[in-house]
């Protein structure tokens, strides 16, 4: 009998303190999925702006081969799809020169692209850890990121089961 008042005594304990969590509240700040998204803010563009949509944020440089890659075809990728989902490029060229020349050989649409003037010594390089590589986001309406990394094939994927 002492165990059993035991037990209900925890369960009414844990109810209590359960019940005072707010089921609406936004998860806390990450960098992994379920996670909010640190907030973004490079010159011309403030991410929060875009609450309300689904966002890709794409990290790239020109020296850095492989997000330069991924970031030309995610574009052209997202060209082809509905417009649901806004593109987000950051770039981390020390040069604007070099940066605007990038844009313009890739055939990028200016509009999309941003570039962080401080390179790999800014706050938001340091904030998404971009030291141990480049990445891109997909964010949801919320702010909250849903993958990370995702090739063409993987947010076609998404972007279906997503609707």
């Amino acid at each position: 009998m002492n165990k059993l008042l035991s037990m209900v005594a925890v369960l009414l304990i844990v109810f209590c303190f359960t019940s005072f969590i707010d089921k609406n509240a936004m998860p806390g700040e990450g960098l992994t999925e379920g996670y909010k998204a640190p907030s973004i803010t490079v010159e011309g563009l403030q991410l929060d702006a875009f609450r309300g949509k689904k966002v890709l944020v794409s990290f790239w440089a020109a020296y850095d081969a492989a997000s330069r890659a991924s970031n030309s075809l995610l574009a052209a990728h997202l060209r082809k799809l509905p417009a649901d989902i806004q593109l987000v490029s950051i770039d981390f060229d020390a040069s604007t020169a070099i940066f605007e020349e990038t844009v313009r050989l890739d055939q990028l649409e200016r509009s999309t692209q941003y570039h962080d003037r401080n390179g790999s010594s800014s706050e938001l390089f340091k904030t998404f850890r971009l030291k141990e590589g480049f990445a891109n986001y997909l964010l949801n309406e919320e702010g909250v990121i849903i993958a990370k990394n995702l090739d063409p094939k993987r947010l076609h994927e998404l972007m279906n089961v997503e609707k």
